[in-house]
């Protein structure tokens, strides 16, 4: 039987790669370059599209700033008939600690569903391929696992990260045999040649107690800091706020550098 999945859209960053454009207080991820939706809007109409063509509730957890509240429940009155979960971060901690506070989240309110972490700052033309895409891992999910989506490169950038596959032809599930920091622009083009090489998307899907017992073992920092403050959280009518006390002490990390590096 397939699992049922929760879309965690990750908004709390601070977009500063694209100042002066974005600001501290407006970042990027809540900009409507087209005119008609935000790419916040548009990560959370993702997450929606795929939960409703697989049938499942539209149910999302969104981990946002303190700053950015009101412009988070402003933009979600787009979407009148989902359900929604919205925890504000009292300081910026980057993305590790903000997927701890969603998985520890998932296992106290809807343990045994899995967990799809959406990036709020991304462009995806073809939201069918990608639930496509859900949809397969979903078929070939195994316990234990953390899927990570890739993307064959069409051109060579020295602006994301790159991540290098099993060797094996036809398959579209494969295991992943090492990870590249953002290359050089000359380094990004003999990498694109390779077969086996996808750009590293940022999105995931997992077990949440699989991703809070890989951070309890790797950064013990971040999972008892975050553990402490969700247990010490206060909900204030639509708001979750985790306890300052407790989330200030946390070093920052990111999601790859923290696990799945």
């Amino acid at each position: 039987m397939i699992k049922k999945v929760i879309p965690v859209i990750l908004a709390g960053g601070g977009g500063t790669r694209l100042w002066p454009m974005s600001r501290q207080l407006y970042p990027k991820q809540f900009f409507k370059f087209d005119e008609s939706l935000s790419l916040f809007q548009l990560a959370v109409k993702r997450g929606v599209f795929i939960v409703s063509s697989l049938g499942m509730k539209k149910k999302i957890i969104v981990v946002t700033n303190e700053d950015y509240r009101f412009i988070v429940v402003d933009q979600l009155k787009e979407f009148p008939d989902i359900q929604y979960d919205l925890f504000l971060e009292p300081t910026k901690k980057n993305t590790a600690p903000s997927l701890t506070l969603a998985a520890l989240h998932m296992e106290q309110t809807c343990s045994g569903n899995l967990l799809l972490a959406l990036p709020s700052d991304q462009v995806i033309e073809n939201d069918l391929s990608f639930t496509n895409s859900v949809g397969l891992a979903l078929d070939n999910y195994k316990n234990n696992e953390i899927v990570l989506f890739g993307v064959k490169p069409t051109s060579p950038s020295s602006s994301y990260g790159y991540m290098q596959l099993e060797d094996a032809k036809n398959k579209k599930y494969l295991n992943i045999k090492s990870f590249i920091e953002k290359p050089t622009f000359l380094n990004a083009k003999k990498l694109i040649k390779n077969e086996t090489i996808r750009w590293n998307s940022g999105i995931f899907l997992f077990d949440p107690i699989i991703w809070i017992e890989s951070i309890k073992i790797l950064d013990k920092n971040i999972y008892t800091n975050v553990a402490d403050s969700y247990c010490n959280k206060i909900v204030d009518g639509l708001f979750i706020r985790p306890s300052k006390l407790y989330f200030n002490s946390i070093k920052p990390n990111s999601i790859d550098y923290a696990v799945i590096e």
